[in-house]
């Protein structure tokens, strides 16, 4: 009878065992995050000004215009930098005719990883460049911008008066 029961036992373990279920179950997870850059921790980089000094005879020397410092820079893909000049130079609202001339022209480059792009303004408003890094992929580092005014030509006179342009630099995903 012990060896009934006991048998029993047993069968009753191993079947109970074989009537259990387990049940599994997968969960996919994704995320989509998009492309993005910024300058100076923001979509919008802080702004900044240059003064270009004039002789006191009305002309330009060629020369670096001080806008400080680099700019931190960040981008999450691929990038593309862009420089536009609004004015196409920085430019006085007078007109001018010879021998005086109402625009000073400069060259700004902008370099992002690897990426350098550089504008040589002619005054034509709107005039803009862009340059695409070879490299790809997430970069941060600094966003490096120089402006150099061109001289007045021989013979060529600035009129007097306020002269504005403004410069953008552009810092976009270029996946």
């Amino acid at each position: 009878m012990k060896k009934l029961f006991v048998s029993a036992a047993a069968l009753a373990v191993m079947t109970t065992g074989a009537f259990a279920q387990t049940a599994t179950q997968t969960i996919t997870l994704n995320a989509t995050v998009p492309g993005f850059c910024q300058i100076d921790t923001s979509a919008t980089g802080a702004a900044r000004s240059g003064t270009i000094t004039a002789s006191a005879v009305g002309t330009v020397a060629a020369a670096a215009v001080n806008i400080g410092t680099d700019s931190p820079a960040v981008c999450n893909v691929k990038s593309k930098v862009t420089l536009t000049s609004a004015n196409g130079g920085v430019k006085n609202a007078t007109s001018a005719t010879a021998p005086f001339t109402n625009l000073i022209g400069y060259t700004a480059t902008a370099t992002f990883d690897g990426a350098t792009a550089t504008l040589t303004t002619t005054g034509t408003a709107g005039e803009n460049i862009s340059a695409t890094n070879a490299a790809g992929g997430a970069q941060s580092g600094p966003l490096a911008v120089t402006v150099t005014t061109a001289a007045t030509a021989g013979g060529t006179y600035l009129v007097a008066g306020a002269y504005t342009d403004t410069l953008t630099v552009k810092l976009e995903p270029n996946p």
